[in-house]
């Protein structure tokens, strides 16, 4: 399963994720593997594995993005785990055994273009290749 959310918003909508497996997935172009958010997205209970991307498991553009309740592991792309280029709260989640390839080669959590470095609460973002967490 991959969700997109909007490319561009006409209100102010968040799409909320309950519940679910996004497991051997490709994403397009500059996506992810599992979501794509170009909006606001609430993550909840799910797990994100084997997907490959720009981003392996979440792109997120702009908004916010919130996790929690989630592992995302075994994911690949230029970011293994999570692209951010918004904000990203990440609660009670382990982002583990994720690896970047090619550029930027971060295989936990980066973020750049304006985005916010990542909140974290209760999370554990680790062993992932070619590091954790990057923030430009």
């Amino acid at each position: 399963m991959q969700i997109f959310s909007p490319l561009t918003r006409m209100v102010d909508v968040i799409v909320t994720v309950d519940n679910n497996l996004f497991s051997k997935n490709a994403g397009a172009e500059g996506g992810g593997g599992g979501i794509t958010n170009n909006g606001g997205a609430i993550v909840r209970n799910s797990s994100f594995t084997g997907n490959t991307g720009s981003a392996g498991a979440i792109a997120s553009y702009i908004e916010t993005l919130t996790i929690e309740n989630c592992v995302l592991t075994g994911n690949t792309g230029g970011v293994g785990g999570i692209f951010n280029a918004g904000d990203v709260t990440i609660r009670n989640s382990v982002i583990t055994g994720n690896v970047g390839v090619g550029a930027p080669g971060v295989g936990g959590v980066y973020t750049c273009c304006g985005g916010n470095p990542p909140v974290l609460v209760r999370s554990v973002v680790v062993g992932n290749e070619l590091s954790d967490i990057v923030s430009h």
